[in-house]
């Protein structure tokens, strides 16, 4: 008997067409699958090069090679005469200038063999012929809007079926059974005939598999394609729409799937209207769109809120309603009386309004400069499209994505006595540049500004008019320079006038020429106002200015150093122009605060440290020259401006947005040296922060220079102080050569001690805050201990002096605070002191109360968190446990004041909340990075619950608690609210304590202080899905259920 011949695995079916350069290597990706048992059918549309030969020699090499002609005829007969030839258990198609991973077929078939689907989608890449890249297409397969599986029956992604796969047949393989049962063929018309036969595999498939791998190659920019000769027959598309609509209705499915049907034709009319080449046949899409689209697919019908691209439908909606295609073409303008320069950069939907406006106007001896920079969403060829129509309107083709550049283009092939300025995502009035122009010459005017609309098309059109120039005066020609500045302080809206040409051409006026869009209007705003001599304003409002574009650069945050760039690039014009420069600076440097004030503010918080930096450099140098005038400012500007000038990180403080994105301290505006100790190797160096302490810091110092023993260096540092701190110890520093000097400009205490730390000469270091004192036998009593007994930290005791007896009725806890009479020994470990002062109740979160050897602190890289209050309890800790030697004394040497203003009495703020928030989490990491310690972690969590609680009481007498939050980071405003809800509850301390203990309260905090950060990083989705309150409301049961409440 004779052997039957084994049926193929995979038929591989391919229209060929005149493809002589790109067909070997699609038949060689073919022949070289790793799955060898397929047949491959060719099928040849009428070739008239060399093709139909290429095949045939292919043919006579490979037995798996069959090779069918037909008269040509399209893609979609030759692909059904090659399903009526196919053996292969699993059908693919493939393009005959496009190629498959060497694995497609095999990977595919397995997959399809284990899942028993109908249908198995992958992913495509695409094979630019021009620059040889290759790229994903991942629009080829949109996982992210499938079932979490790989198979799946349609109905479970209905409303986004043809979306998600495209219409595309050669990035799918089909059960051939399953094609044969439902009768699905391909349409047999010249382009998109793929799309029925897919649309309708899809919604039949019992299951469909998806298989996440880029299989196959898809060439674009051969010169050959189909998309390149749509003009021929341009409506095939819509055949096509309307067989695929006419197939799901009989068999009963066009309804389930109707809205992803929908925005697949919203999608594919607006391609194909945007893609034809010529006139006429974009006149035949849109003569479709007006008269029979709706009408057969109920497009317009639907709410906007039903697709996907909400803006593409009001594009075509908006198409669908204007009327018969204009064919009406006006004829260049041999003198213009208006340039009209309009830049573009993919505005498509929005440039058809915009170009109608300009077309329409009532003043005809205009033109109008088209200024595109590469447009890839078919804003050129509409813009191309229109000049066609309008001979007063140019195309030039930008080569660089700069607005500058394109309106500089603009202004060199002006031809126009006045210059206009429309933005191609706006429209203006029909009557706009009429009025402005007859105003113009009645009044001889060198520039002629108007009011404007804000309008919006997002939410329904809305428009509303803005009064830009109502600071100004209407009716009376001015000169901005010397009669009144009121319209430099204006937004800058150039495209609300005209500028005299030869006015911009005379003064050497150009727009700054940046990257991108970005503020480029400010620079030329300020000029044009500079040099006009006679300006003239208009009440009317002609210009509509679109609100509701995320791409404009005045949405974007990111980009900080735009409008600074163009108050430089003014600043130039102004060094060139000296005579200007004298009349307008003093104001201007008015102006250029308001633009850097309005700038920092819409920033992204960590943007707007940088920002803040740059005002600071910049307007510190104008107050060392004297051109700072009072007069010029408002008094909220002026005081704003001081602080930005003499303290920028305290006005940082009070205006950001997030505070963790403040700089590091360390690293910005370094301490200046004013005077040297002249002492050598002191035994101890007492370093001093301090701060408007006038009143104070002489007895301070004097404690410190009349001690016993005078081997001493006193380290001062003036962190910005305002008052006479700085004078007064400046003056003890030149009487006593054991005083080092250093000022820095308002950091904080930690950064100032901090300073000091690396300033001090001595062995050991004494923090000594500057209102507080040493008694005279401090260095005397402890250094000799210190260094007899090798220790690393020599604690010792403190006393209380209030400055007034109100203060000591309200803060009695401080009398006895710094006292700890236990009896120790000489030396211990600094976590047994740690462990020993939480038994006992007498732990004190305070650097002052100790003496440190300086090696330490360096070799432990021990130093202040800069920018917080309430630093010392993260300091405390990490200095004490870590040390291997340490001792106690009771002498009482600080003597600690206790007054108005100072840490622990003033108001409670944000940076309280803030302090403690770091601090808790700091302990928490830091216990977290030792060895386990059962004890030393349960007195470290009871540390943090103190804090916690403590946040808690100060949290309530914060006056303004929107402003505190708002500062916070949102995993630190969760944190706070976590805190909130547990940190407030009843009952003494030590029972609280005892059930810590016996809850196992490390794990506790511990588990809540890691759960912050862990849900924190997918916690931006769970914001996104399912709000602030749910969010909030999880971390607070989070909360509750380790704290146990």
């Amino acid at each position: 008997m004779e052997k039957k011949e084994m049926e193929p695995k995979v038929s591989v079916i391919i229209p060929v067409y005149n493809v002589e350069k790109y067909l070997g290597p699609c038949l060689d990706s073919i022949l070289g699958q790793t799955l060898n048992n397929i047949e491959v059918i060719c099928v040849d549309d009428g070739s008239t090069d060399r093709s139909l030969d290429i095949l045939r020699e292919y043919e006579k090499r490979d037995a798996r090679v069959k090779v069918l002609t037909q008269p040509n005829t399209n893609a979609g007969a030759a692909r059904n005469k090659g399903i009526q030839q196919a053996r292969g258990e699993y059908l693919s198609f493939l393009d005959s200038d496009d190629h498959f991973d060497p694995t497609m077929l095999e990977k595919c078939a397995a997959r399809m063999d284990q899942d028993g689907s109908d249908v198995l989608v992958f992913g495509a890449k695409q094979h630019n012929m021009r620059t040889g890249i290759i790229s994903d297409m991942p629009w080829s397969l949109r996982l992210d809007r499938c079932p979490q599986k790989s198979v799946f029956p349609p109905r479970e992604v209905k409303d986004y079926l043809f979306n998600n796969f495209q219409n595309w047949p050669w990035n799918k393989l089909f059960r051939r059974s399953f094609v044969e049962q439902h009768h699905i063929t391909y349409q047999e018309i010249t382009r998109t005939n793929d799309m029925a036969f897919v649309c309708q595999a899809l919604a039949q498939a019992g299951r469909i598999s998806v298989l996440d791998e880029y299989l196959a190659y898809y060439r674009v920019e051969t010169g050959s394609s189909l998309q390149q000769s749509n003009h021929r027959d341009p409506m095939a598309f819509t055949q096509a729409f309307v067989e695929t609509k006419r197939r799901l209705e009989q068999v009963g499915l066009y309804h389930k799937f109707e809205k992803s049907f929908l925005n697949v034709m919203l999608s594919g009319t607006r391609t194909n209207l945007y893609n034809m080449k010529t006139v006429e046949a974009k006149e035949r899409v849109i003569r479709w769109i007006q008269s029979e689209m709706d009408q057969e697919f109920h497009m317009f019908s639907k709410d906007r809120s039903y697709f996907y691209m909400p803006a593409h439908y009001d594009e075509l909606k908006d198409l669908s309603q204007q009327g018969e295609v204009a064919r009406q073409v006006a004829a260049p303008v041999k003198q213009p009386k208006v340039s009209v320069i309009m830049p573009s950069l993919n505005v498509g939907r929005f440039i058809r309004e915009c170009i109608a406006s300009v077309s329409k106007q009532t003043l005809e001896d205009i033109e109008v400069i088209c200024v595109d920079a590469g447009s890839t969403d078919g804003t050129l060829e509409l813009l191309e499209y229109a000049a066609q129509l309008d001979h007063r309107i140019q195309v030039v083709r930008s080569d660089k994505k700069s607005y500058g550049y394109q309106m500089n283009l603009g202004l060199d092939a002006a031809r126009g006595e006045y210059i206009g300025i429309v933005e191609t995502d706006d429209w203006i009035e029909p009557t706009m540049f009429e009025t402005m122009y007859q105003a113009a010459k009645a009044q001889k005017a060198d520039m002629v500004k108007c009011n404007y609309h804000w309008f919006t098309t997002g939410q329904g059109r809305q428009s509303l008019p803005f009064e830009n120039l109502s600071r100004c005066q209407y009716g009376k020609v001015f000169c901005p320079r010397t009669d009144d500045h009121a319209i430099f302080t204006t937004t800058p809206a150039i495209w609300s006038g005209i500028y005299r040409k030869d006015m911009i051409t005379s003064h050497g006026i150009r727009f700054h020429e940046t990257p991108g869009a970005s503020f480029q209007d400010t620079s030329f705003h300020f000029m044009v106002c500079t040099v006009a001599q006679r300006c003239y304003l208009l009440e009317d409002h002609l210009h509509h200015y679109r609100k509701d574009n995320d791409g404009s650069s005045v949405h974007s945050k990111g980009k900080v150093f735009c409008v600074s760039d163009e108050m430089h690039y003014y600043e130039q014009f102004l060094d060139k122009n000296p005579q200007y420069k004298k009349e307008l600076y003093a104001f201007y440097l008015s102006l250029k605060y308001e633009k850097y004030r309005w700038n920092y503010e819409r920033l992204t918080a960590e943007n707007q440290w940088s920002f803040m930096e740059l005002m600071h450099r910049e307007f510190q140098e104008a107050h060392r020259q004297g051109q700072l005038d009072n007069r010029e400012f408002t008094p909220e500007a002026w005081e704003n401006l001081s602080r930005v000038v003499t303290n920028p990180i305290q006005q940082f403080k009070l205006t950001c947005k997030t505070y963790s994105t403040r700089p590091n301290l360390s690293q910005v505006f370094p301490a200046q040296v004013v005077v040297e100790s002249r002492v050598e190797a002191p035994k101890v160096s007492v370093i001093i922060p301090m701060y408007n302490v006038e009143e104070y810091i002489a007895q301070t110092v004097d404690s410190v220079l009349g001690q016993t023993d005078k081997q001493v260096e006193v380290v001062c540092v003036n962190d910005g102080s305002v008052d006479a701190t700085l004078d007064i110890v400046r003056d003890i520093a030149q009487r006593d050569g054991r005083v080092t000097l250093l000022h820095q400009i308002n950091k904080g205490q930690s950064a100032a001690r901090n300073v000091g730390i690396q300033q001090a000469k001595g062995a050991f270091i004494i923090f000594l805050d500057g209102d507080d004192m040493l008694e005279e036998n401090t260095v005397a009593t402890l250094y000799p201990q210190a260094v007899e007994r090798e220790l690393d930290v020599l604690y010792y005791d403190g006393k209380s002096i209030y400055d007034t007896p109100e203060l000591e009725k309200a803060h009695p806890y401080y009398k006895t605070a710094y006292e700890y009479l236990a009896e120790l020994p000489d030396v211990m470990t600094g976590r047994d002191l740690f462990c020993r002062m939480k038994d006992d109740r007498k732990y004190r979160a305070s650097p002052c109360l100790g003496m440190y050897r300086k090696s330490y602190l360096l070799d432990k890289h021990l130093t202040f968190v800069e920018g917080i209050v309430h630093e010392d309890n993260l300091f405390s800790i990490q200095s004490l446990v870590q040390a291997q030697r340490v001792a106690h004394v009771t002498d009482q040497l600080l003597i600690r004041r206790v007054r108005e203003g100072s840490t622990v009495t003033m108001k409670k703020t944000f940076m309280h909340i803030y302090g403690y928030l770091t601090c808790m989490t700091g302990m928490y990491e830091f216990i977290q990075s030792r060895e386990y310690d059962q004890e030393l972690q349960r007195h470290v969590s009871t540390e943090i619950r103190s804090l916690s609680r403590q946040t808690w009481n100060d949290y309530a007498l914060v006056e303004d608690k929107g402003a505190c939050r708002g500062k916070l980071t949102p995993a630190e405003d969760m944190m706070l609210n976590a805190l909130m809800a547990g940190a407030g509850g009843g009952g003494g301390f030590a029972a609280d304590e005892a059930n810590l203990i016996r809850a196992s309260w490390t794990y506790r905090i511990g588990s809540f202080f890691t759960f912050i950060p862990r849900k924190i990083r997918g916690g931006i989705r769970c914001y996104q899905e399912n709000g602030k309150e749910y969010t909030i409301n999880r971390v607070k049961e989070k909360f509750a259920h380790l704290f146990g409440r």
